[in-house]
């Protein structure tokens, strides 16, 4: 929770203490802007919906994006924070066998 305030987040919800469904009907009634889960918890045993898409359907616009993330990321607009499990027991993640460890960890 503290890297999410430190990246500007308004509200992080603890799916383990706090009930997603109440926490967004009691301070968010006219929606949010963003909602990052990691699906689980209530939203896979719930009725809800996700959307995405397959980023590889959008090679053609990799450039275009591509130089406004890196403007975005020198003008301080988006800052990149990476985690590569250095600071855990185990030490750096390392590997196909360190996933579920990452999974884990940053859970």
């Amino acid at each position: 929770a503290k890297l999410l305030k430190e990246l500007g987040t308004d509200r992080v919800i603890n799916y383990k203490t706090e009930n997603l469904d109440e926490v967004l009907t009691k301070e968010f009634p006219n929606g949010v802007d963003v909602v990052w889960e990691t699906i689980g918890g209530q939203l896979i045993t719930g009725s809800k919906t996700l959307s995405g898409f397959y980023l590889s359907d959008y090679k053609h616009l990799y450039a275009k994006y591509l130089k406004q993330l890196i403007g975005d990321v020198v003008n301080n607009k988006l800052r990149v924070v990476l985690d590569l499990g250095q600071n855990t027991s185990e030490g750096e993640f390392a590997g196909i066998d360190s996933v579920v460890r990452g999974v884990e960890v940053f859970e």
